[in-house]
């Protein structure tokens, strides 16, 4: 008898356990699951960021505009100081010149310390 007579038959086909096939299709569902989730939480990340994005140029054009009305009202008040400081000069009021020069000084101040404060 020669060796090849003496093997033994080829194994029957390899059959994969039932156990490990459930085992595998669970981590391939597990990671397609872990993998939507990702996907999810990105699309979810990238939508909070435009809402952001957007609630901040909103708040950004509503500052502006608050600032632009400020400057109006500041350049109205100084107007009206200069106003008042060249009546009372033509009409030789000195004390009221005085009084409003120094009115003028405040609310400079004023306005520069409001300016400042805001960064």
């Amino acid at each position: 008898m020669t060796d090849l007579d003496q093997q033994s038959p080829p194994p029957p086909a390899q059959q994969i356990d039932p156990n490990v096939e459930v085992f595998r299709m669970m981590v391939v569902e597990g990671a397609r699951i872990v993998s939507d989730g990702n996907v999810r939480q990105e699309k979810e990340r990238t939508q909070q960021a435009r809402e952001e994005t957007e609630r901040l140029r909103i708040a950004t054009d509503r500052g502006e505009k608050q600032d632009r009305a400020t400057h109006r009202k500041e350049m109205f008040g100084l107007g009206v100081v200069a106003a008042v400081i060249a009546v009372a000069m033509f009409s030789g009021r000195w004390d009221v010149v005085t009084h409003a020069l120094a009115a003028a000084a405040g609310f400079v101040g004023g306005v520069g310390y409001h300016h400042a404060s805001k960064g």
